[in-house]
């Protein structure tokens, strides 16, 4: 467990950067409008810019419905 434990702090660090660097209104447009109803449901509940409080299948969900735009940042 505590490779995923890692996992997920690294997941958070590398998405709060490269989204930022996207859009100031990341929280919304990058994070939020990507997850399923039932993450959706409980990060809206969180802080604004709460990654940090997301499980790993929410922060993967993020990834990967991001991955085209965080691949390709200059």
């Amino acid at each position: 467990m505590e490779i995923l434990s890692l996992l997920n702090q690294q997941l958070v660090k590398l998405l709060a950067s490269s989204l930022q660097a996207l859009d100031s209104d990341w929280w919304t447009s990058l994070a939020l409008d990507k997850l399923t109803y039932q993450q959706r449901s409980f990060a809206v509940s969180l802080p604004a810019q709460a990654l940090d409080r997301l499980d790993l299948a929410a922060l993967l969900r993020i990834a990967d419905q991001n991955w085209y735009d965080i691949a390709n940042q200059e």
